[in-house]
């Protein structure tokens, strides 16, 4: 696991105090530590100076445009919510903070918490600050859009059956061409290990690490690519294989899939009344979680945003 740190830079106006013809030296001791102070040096090794635009440099080109870019659509946020009178201030920061870490590890103490968080960090190769940059985004965003939205009998009805009705559990190997797949499926007619196929074969880094296992999934889940979920409820038997599926991710990414039925998943015996209220409280949840990703979205396509760095721009 490797952690990666990220230096913020403030670049502060530097004033010359003005001086006459008979004392120029204290004008150039000025101009000396105005660049001393631009650039301190922040190490030494055997004598040998290392200067801070020496490790920012190394820091920009890693995690630069990263930064940058959440720099660049907070700025956004919060130029939109000053037009509406909203400002990110300390104590709706803390609160969005506070969520967070109560979705994260719902029922732990606050101590439990922040070491599941800080582990969470660093295993993302995560900064503090860089992290503040999404909380503050959230926070302005959740002031913006309705905090109470209206959960609808049907979409209710949706997300129980999602939750508690039939499932599916597939094993899925996906690959970028479709020579590729005809090939794994030559391979299978002559009696090749589907398990084995995918260890070799699958390009689908999220659930490589599963030998291809997919979570159980419901019809109506809308986390998995309505193909994949038609083409894995149309097998009726376990261990039958899926025709060709072919999808597009949201990265615009191809893919070229096979599915294995592994098990059928009957409804839980839970009552629709049983979960209401805590269904309808997570519903109403998601639906401000999306109504704030629809806000940023139209906040990042109609601002202004001029990259000057060329490193930075977009090709």
């Amino acid at each position: 696991m490797h952690k990666i740190v990220f230096l913020f830079l403030f670049f502060l106006s530097v004033f010359l105090a003005g001086c006459d013809s008979s004392s120029p030296q204290p004008a150039r001791l000025t101009q000396t530590t105005a660049r001393q102070n631009d650039n301190p040096v922040i190490a030494r090794v055997d004598g040998v100076e290392i200067t801070k635009s020496e490790v920012v440099e190394i820091l920009l080109a890693g995690r630069g445009k990263t930064v940058l870019d959440d720099l660049a659509l907070l700025q956004a946020v919060r130029n939109h919510a000053a037009q509406k009178g909203l400002t990110g201030s300390p104590e709706i920061i803390e609160s969005e903070m506070n969520l967070i870490l109560d979705d994260m590890a719902p029922g732990k103490s606050r101590n439990d918490q922040l070491d599941l968080f800080q582990y969470m960090l660093q295993s993302r190769g995560l900064t503090r600050p860089e992290f503040n940059l999404i909380v503050e985004r959230q926070a302005l965003l959740r002031r913006l859009v309705d905090p109470d939205p209206a959960v609808t009998e049907d979409l209710l009805l949706a997300e129980f059956d999602r939750l508690y009705g039939p499932k599916v559990q597939v094993r899925r190997l996906a690959v970028s061409s479709r020579r590729q797949l005809e090939n794994v499926q030559n391979q299978l007619a002559l009696g090749s290990d589907f398990t084995e196929l995918v260890r070799q074969t699958s390009e689908d880094e999220t659930t490589l690490p599963q030998d291809g296992l997919m979570p159980p999934f419901s019809a109506r889940d809308e986390q998995i690519p309505a193909e994949i979920r038609s083409a894995a409820f149309a097998l009726d038997t376990e261990g039958r294989f899926s025709d060709m599926v072919i999808y597009t991710d949201e990265q615009l990414r191809q893919w070229f899939v096979l599915l294995r039925l592994e098990k059928k998943i009957p409804p839980e015996e839970i009552t629709l009344e049983s979960v209401r209220t805590e269904l309808t409280r997570t519903l109403r949840q998601k639906i401000i979680r999306r109504q704030m990703l629809d806000l940023q979205n139209q906040i990042k396509e109609k601002a202004d945003i001029y990259i000057l760095d060329p490193r930075y721009k977009k090709p």
